[in-house]
């Protein structure tokens, strides 16, 4: 296996485990509007945090929900196909995750246990802010 993709198998096998806090409100037990954030390019990400504090600038602490990358990965997924995926501290380091990166992510984490996905049914976003490259 080369560096290159040695560390892309670190990187995904680290996000597996890792808990991210996720801008958004519950409407119900099956329904959850999320806050996407919009690229300079126009492209639209849903943005997460490692910690509450590093969001805190730009969002409520109230609406900050605590989801494991793999659950937010199922999220995104379900959400339109505008929505390109996540960027993880999208206002410092933007580390930018789109949904054709999941495959990887996927074959890198297929044989590690996942935790349990929640149950929603229906996922909306709204744009909010715009990220300056």
């Amino acid at each position: 296996m080369d560096s290159k993709t040695q560390n892309k198998r670190i990187f995904y096998r680290a996000l597996q485990g890792i808990d991210l806090f996720v801008p958004c409100m519950a409407e119900s037990d099956e329904a959850l509007t999320l806050e996407v954030v919009r690229s300079d390019s126009g492209e639209l990400f849903v943005p997460a945090f490692f910690t509450k504090k590093s969001a805190k600038e730009h969002f409520a602490d109230k609406t900050l929900a605590e989801y494991t990358f793999p659950q937010l990965r199922e999220i995104v997924m379900k959400l339109p196909k505008q929505i390109r995926g996540i960027v993880i501290e999208p206002f410092e380091k933007e580390i930018v995750i789109d949904k054709a990166r999941f495959a990887e992510y996927d074959t890198f984490t297929k044989d590690m246990k996942l935790p349990p996905l929640p149950a929603l049914s229906q996922v909306s976003g709204s744009v909010i802010f715009h990220i300056s490259a």
